[in-house]
């Protein structure tokens, strides 16, 4: 992605041209509304943490993992259940098998 002030030199330069008035009036408006896109920026910086918390808590309210009762740490939960079975089942000489691994859900 380019910022505006390259595409208008890019467009230029592809042709083998100088830039002409209509690209010189499209870095003025680009430039004209530079403090309009600094406050934009603070005002999104100021705020940034509760537009974040915001859209966190629209995106998970009540998923099937977040719902009371759910278990929001699902990797987690399988991350442990790996170790586990790796743990107890590398020991030489003991084999173990898909019945003897540790259940995900008993894991806590």
């Amino acid at each position: 992605m380019q910022d505006a002030i390259t595409n208008v030199i890019n467009q230029s330069d592809v042709q083998g041209l100088y830039l002409d008035s209509n690209a010189i009036g499209r870095l003025e408006q680009y430039y004209a509304s530079g403090e309009l896109r600094v406050r934009a920026a603070a005002t999104i910086s100021a705020n940034a943490a509760s537009i974040i918390s915001d859209a966190v808590a629209k995106a998970l309210l009540y998923t099937d993992i977040t719902r009371p009762g759910g278990n929001m740490y699902t990797t987690r939960r399988y991350a442990l259940a790996s170790a586990t079975w790796t743990t107890t089942c590398a020991t030489p000489p003991t084999r173990c098998s898909p019945v003897t691994a540790p259940s995900l859900m008993s894991v806590s």
